[in-house]
């Protein structure tokens, strides 16, 4: 056989195990400029129900339960030493939430209603004529728009350094993931964090080229600030995560790219307020689900 033929035939078997398959660099923080206008769209549930006993009987049960539609235009006003968007102005195209199941969703917002969007004490925060919105409005948008708060970047966690190929697997950097919870407050350790990511396909989204990325992380033991006289007894959370990842993030990008997150948490406490007050008991448990689009406007 002549050494051309044979080279082809080892190529062609190369090309069919993957072994000539592409590889690409992981990117999925972006990196916006004051002016930048972007087109967000959502739908998105929240259901969280906290129950609380005394000496072993049920006292209270409080439940927050919403199902919201949002559409809206961001500017970026403000970035962050991390070229991060720090404070936004959102222009209402519409905004629609139902907090019963049985009924049509109402109007929250009206439309071309200016909201701005700021940090403060860890919290974002969303201001109507300089003055806080509703506690439910507040909600809704917040399944939607976060500010970041600590100096961990989402590239820190889920990207690796390595360049990747279809159906790579990663793992999460726990240590990372522990310093963004840390910084929120959080009682953390690298144990206590585990996550995957996987880059499951290359597609195109209009004109972009997209890396089509999922990502599972789950926390076991991880404890928010409790109230004098409790601690966390277990907590856990479960949170995927699937989004379209321009192979290309620096380039002009005007195609609409879709996000989805779904999220579930459990926790237990329990303690004594005081000395002489009865033993608390709090279960609470929490499930969300986001679908986003975003489309940068020129």
């Amino acid at each position: 056989m002549k050494l051309s033929k044979l080279l082809c035939i080892v190529c062609v078997i190369g090309a069919s195990l993957g072994l000539n398959a592409q590889d690409y660099k992981i990117k999925i923080s972006s990196q916006p400029e004051i002016g930048d206008r972007y087109l967000q769209k959502g739908n998105g549930s929240f259901l969280e129900t906290t129950t609380v006993y005394a000496d072993g009987k049920v006292i209270k049960v409080d439940t927050l339960k919403f199902k919201a539609d949002f559409e809206g235009v961001l500017t970026v006003l403000k970035i962050d030493e991390l070229k991060r968007a720090s404070e936004l102005k959102l222009v209402v195209t519409e905004c629609f939430a139902s907090y019963d199941s049985d009924k049509e969703k109402i109007e929250i917002l009206q439309k071309d209603s200016e909201i701005i969007i700021k940090k403060q004490n860890k919290e974002t925060i969303f201001l109507f004529h300089e003055k806080p919105l509703p506690k439910k409005i507040t909600q809704a948008l917040a399944l939607f728009i976060s500010l970041p708060f600590s100096k961990t970047t989402d590239d820190d966690v889920f990207a690796p350094a390595e360049r990747k190929k279809v159906g790579d697997k990663w793992k999460i950097n726990s240590e990372k993931a522990v310093m963004d919870l840390k910084e929120l407050g959080l009682k953390v350790n690298t144990k206590d964090i585990t996550g995957e990511v996987t880059l499951e396909k290359v597609l195109t989204v209009g004109k972009t080229k997209c890396l089509f990325l999922k990502a599972k992380i789950i926390t076991v033991g991880v404890s928010p600030p409790m109230p004098p006289g409790l601690e966390t007894k277990k907590s856990s959370m479960t949170a995927t995560f699937t989004g379209e990842f321009p192979v290309n993030p620096d380039a002009d990008i005007y195609d609409t790219l879709t996000f989805n997150k779904k999220i579930s948490r459990e926790l237990d406490a329990e303690g004594k307020p005081a000395p002489d007050k009865p033993l608390i008991k709090i279960s609470l448990k929490m499930n969300q689900s986001i679908t986003e689009t975003i489309k940068n406007l020129k």
